[in-house]
């Protein structure tokens, strides 16, 4: 199966206003029948070396062959998804595994032909730069994002109708 994936990021303009956003976007996934998790997570309180280390926000499932979509943010307000991956440092006999926390800008992945999904995806992030994140940024390599040609994600069944 072909895949697109769309990166974003940016900064929640309002910091106070992040429980909002939370009600809001679930309000959102309840009413559209997606599946969400509400993400309040303080990892300092589990993992006292990542003091300072949190994650807010949502994440909003929107069908099932599509990656999660995570409108989620770090203790700095900044759009992020943290997960912990393994570190591998190696001797010429043993491998010895040490817990790495990552800190990477969140994307979604859609297949690359569920034009629907990927102009779903596209309202709900452009509504969330109006709200909520002023300076978000997308990379779509179809460029949907800034053109609206609904021709460069082929859309013959939305186009013909």
């Amino acid at each position: 199966m072909n895949y697109r994936q769309i990166y974003y990021f940016g900064k929640l303009t309002q910091p106070e206003r992040i429980t909002e956003l939370q009600d809001e976007f679930q309000e959102i996934a309840q009413v559209s029948g997606w599946q969400y998790e509400r993400i309040n997570q303080d990892f300092s309180k589990s993992i006292p070396a990542l003091r300072q280390r949190s994650l807010r926000g949502i994440n909003i499932f929107l069908q099932p062959k599509t990656s999660v979509l995570q409108i989620t943010f770090d203790d700095q307000y900044c759009l992020a998804h943290i997960f912990f991956g393994s570190k591998s440092e190696t001797d010429k006999k043993n491998a010895i595994l040490q817990p790495v926390f990552h800190q990477v800008h969140p994307s979604t992945k859609i297949l690359a032909n569920d034009s629907k999904t990927h102009v779903i995806l596209m309202k709900i992030l452009n509504y969330l730069r109006k709200k909520y994140v002023w300076n978000l940024e997308v990379i779509d390599s179809t460029e949907y994002d800034y053109s609206r040609d609904l021709s460069n994600i082929h859309l013959p069944a939305l186009l013909s109708k």
